[in-house]
């Protein structure tokens, strides 16, 4: 037997360390190697880059950049002392560049009342995003405990930042907002996969495939031409299954289309109000006659169903006889109005006095004869978490009245006299993969409507678009939306966009109703088969990391690089 050279020992019981082997370049060290604050800055920007994947720029390929960075970064912040703290600071610091660039037009609703809300606008913008990317540090900090050199590490990645998404659009309320994979929300082949897998299932292979390239950047003997081979194979095979993803949408929009729902013509109203208008005293009446003088214009007569949007006018249309009594002069037989506005309920023995964010159905008559009352309600916006401690400090709801809006009960499908029970969103609403209808009741087809001049005329109302749009492919649901200041839109149950108006324009949209289409996996199953494919990628990790499934209990531990 050979002894091993003084000051070494057998490699089946101290492994040799690790040596980074960069692929034509010291870039990967160097982004490893990047210390405290200059990784956190760096992780940063490499976060706030991705976010231009985002609408309005889809600039897609950046994500390759920034997830493969993010990579890099984890691989130096396992050199660490407190190597879990540092993976959890480098998450959160990247996270943070990604919300506060994809999420800087939420700032837009507090300039709506400058006056009282001005000054606290860079601070909710900040809080907002710093709040949103604890979820990445906690899940990213998660993944690290299990973090190996490997190319077989940036599963782990893709796991931890897409529990991350899923956590955030379900707990506290949810906030779903510019997933992943909403970067492919400009080429309507990509995602027809969500009818599949869902948002959160495309989100996750897109994370997957955006951080493959740091597998080329392996940890291993330099001149392995095994370890190569592998590291080549991961984006080789994220590029093919993108490739197959490609190829199904295709097929599927191919498909042959049943003809529209017969004997309904839908007129969406987009009056362009600013919003300074609605909350200024004096301007309900001239308001209310604009959207009249929509409804009245050329072809009206024609049309089955007029469309409002969200809080369409600063009154209470359910409270009054005269609004009411004209639009019932407006409509004529078989014509119905659906309209969005606030509903007041005055206090009781049981309640105290409550507001809702409400959509009517007005008869020809001026009745209303159904109300579906949001259930959804955005924070801050529309009601006060932590009401009584936040009042302390001069806090309030961004909406007019003084007690916020109180969230209706549930989802709810309604039946609209003369076309198929409809599923209504308000706003809002259209944002959350798979909770977008009565799960015992299915409607026929998605209204939603919203007001978005809350969110200015940037990023916002076109990823506000894109997200209920895809809510539409998920669900094999045609979706109309009718929206203050745009974007307005008649999308069939594919995420085609039949006709739309575009953001800030005033007119109307005439369009026929698209048919439902039978309900697709995911409208079956939902996240479960998102679940499946974070489980096929664990198998995958098991068999990548440990050389066979399940693991190989005497493989020996391999340190981190470094």
């Amino acid at each position: 037997m050979i002894n091993p050279e003084p000051g070494t020992e057998p490699s089946a019981t101290r492994p040799e360390p690790a040596n980074c082997v960069v692929a034509g370049s010291a870039l990967a060290e160097w982004v490893a190697g990047r210390r405290r604050f200059a990784r956190l800055g760096l992780a940063a920007a490499l976060g706030a880059l991705g976010a231009f994947a985002m609408a309005p720029c889809h600039i897609v390929p950046l994500l390759l950049i920034s997830f493969t960075g993010l990579v890099w970064q984890i691989d130096g912040a396992q050199r660490a002392k407190r190597n879990w703290l540092s993976v959890a600071g480098t998450g959160w610091a990247f996270a943070t560049g990604f919300f506060a660039v994809g999420l800087y037009w939420v700032g837009n609703a507090f300039l709506v009342d400058a006056a009282t809300f001005g000054s606290l606008m860079g601070v909710a913008v900040a809080s907002l995003a710093a709040g949103l990317a604890l979820f990445p540090a906690v899940t990213l900090a998660l993944a690290a405990v299990f973090w190996r050199s490997g190319p077989h590490r940036i599963i782990l990645v893709a796991l931890g930042w897409s529990a991350s998404e899923w956590l955030r659009g379900h707990l506290l309320t949810g906030f779903p907002w510019n997933l992943i994979g909403y970067t492919w929300g400009a080429s309507l082949p990509m995602l027809q996969i969500t009818a599949l897998i869902g948002s959160y299932g495309l989100s996750l292979l897109t994370t997957l495939a955006a951080a493959s390239p740091a597998a080329l950047i392996d940890c291993g003997r330099a001149g392995d031409a095994k370890l190569l081979r592998s590291a080549i194979a991961w984006p080789a095979v994220t590029a093919a299954a993108f490739g197959f993803i490609a190829i199904f949408g295709v097929a599927r929009l191919q498909s042959k289309e049943p003809p529209d729902v017969p004997g309904v013509k839908l007129r969406l109203i987009q009056p362009s109000v600013p919003q300074r208008e609605k909350i200024t005293s004096g301007n309900a009446a001239r308001i209310f006659n604009e959207h009249i003088a929509l409804m009245r214009r050329p072809g009206s007569a024609t049309i089955t169903h007029f469309v409002w949007p969200e809080a369409a006018v600063p009154i209470l249309l359910s409270e009054d006889p005269g609004a009411l009594g004209t639009i019932a002069q407006v409509l004529g037989p078989n014509q119905w109005l659906l309209a969005g506005s606030a509903r007041y309920e005055p206090a009781t023995a049981s309640h105290p006095e409550r507001y809702f964010n409400s959509l009517h159905i007005i008869s020809t008559d001026g009745v209303v004869v159904a109300t579906y009352d949001k259930h959804h309600l955005v924070p801050f916006g529309e009601y006060l978490p932590l009401k009584p401690v936040l009042r302390l400090i001069g806090l309030r709801q961004l909406v007019a009245n003084e007690v916020g809006f109180t969230p209706g009960p549930r989802l709810r499908t309604l039946a609209v006299p003369g076309a198929p029970p409809v599923g209504p969103l308000i706003c809002y609403e259209a944002i959350f993969p798979g909770e977008v209808v009565q799960p015992e009741h299915r409607p026929a087809w998605l209204l939603n409507i919203t007001d978005d001049t809350w969110f200015g005329l940037g990023a916002g109302p076109r990823q506000h678009f894109e997200s209920a749009r895809i809510r539409a492919i998920e669900e094999g649901l045609p979706l109309i939306r009718a929206a203050n200041n745009g974007i307005s839109a008649a999308i069939d149950a594919k995420g085609r966009i039949r006709q739309k108006l575009a953001l800030n324009a005033i007119g109307v949209l005439d369009t026929s109703l698209p048919p439902a289409e039978a309900p697709t996996l995911y409208a079956r199953i939902g996240d479960l088969a998102y679940l499946g494919v974070v489980f096929a990628l664990l198998i995958l990790w098991f068999v990548t990391r440990f050389g066979g499934f399940p693991p190989k209990l005497h493989t020996p531990f391999i340190s981190p690089i470094g």
